[in-house]
């Protein structure tokens, strides 16, 4: 997927994931600066690094995954998952807490976030958790691998770690803005949707275009 900024930050992806993994890989958590490097030279060719430094990033309840080449040690992959909901564009959705505007609110209310006609069903997920996937970058070499999957996987399963973590008082802390077993948003490149279709994404908007990039829908995961 990709982005919506110059390139929204919506995972753009690179490679297919259903191919057959032939590169042995070890997927951590990483921070925000380990997964810039790729993120940068991967969607955004030949700018500064710093426009590779996404809204959320340092966020506590952010979550970077980074896969890396067991033989060599260079990174492969990189994807993360921001604490964000979706601000515009969606028109089905059944999940209002996705949404930027009120649950409830239609697509004709100003501000609302929804397109013209669409609408928000109110009480469909009651204290959902978001998160929005960005950045998600498989180097060229790696791609058709397997990479890609592997590290979408990791990121689900660590941010549902994380959720599903207790908190000091010893109360889970999924109930809060985390959202492994949440709701998950992206603006998709249309040349990805194939892949995450796979990982049971659906689209939820039409096809609308970021510039200098190429056409994006967005896409959600509802929870597992």
């Amino acid at each position: 997927m990709s982005e919506h900024e110059p390139a929204s930050a919506s995972p753009p992806v690179a490679g297919d994931p259903c191919a057959s993994t032939s590169l042995a890989l070890r997927v951590e958590s990483v921070s925000a600066e380990v997964v810039r490097p790729l993120r940068g030279a991967v969607l955004r060719p030949g700018l500064p690094l710093d426009r590779s430094v996404y809204e959320f990033d340092d966020d506590p309840l952010t979550v970077h995954i980074a896969a890396y080449d067991a033989r060599s040690g260079a990174i492969v992959g990189v994807a993360t998952g921001l604490p964000q909901a979706c601000a515009d564009r969606v028109v089905d959705v059944d999940c209002p807490e996705v949404l930027a505007g009120p649950p409830g609110q239609s697509g004709d209310h100003p501000g609302s976030g929804l397109l013209p006609g669409a609408r928000a069903l109110p009480g469909a997920c009651p204290g959902a958790r978001v998160r929005r996937l960005r950045g998600m970058a498989v180097s060229p070499e790696a791609q058709g691998l397997g990479v890609g999957r592997a590290v979408l996987e990791a990121l689900l399963a660590e941010a549902q770690r994380r959720d599903d973590a207790p908190s000091g008082n010893g109360a889970v802390s999924g109930g809060g803005r985390g959202s492994g077993g949440g709701w998950w948003w992206a603006n998709a490149r249309t040349s990805a949707l194939g892949f995450y279709e796979r990982q049971g994404w659906r689209v939820v908007s039409a096809e609308f275009e970021i510039p200098g990039v190429c056409p994006h829908v967005v896409m959600v995961k509802a929870p597992a």
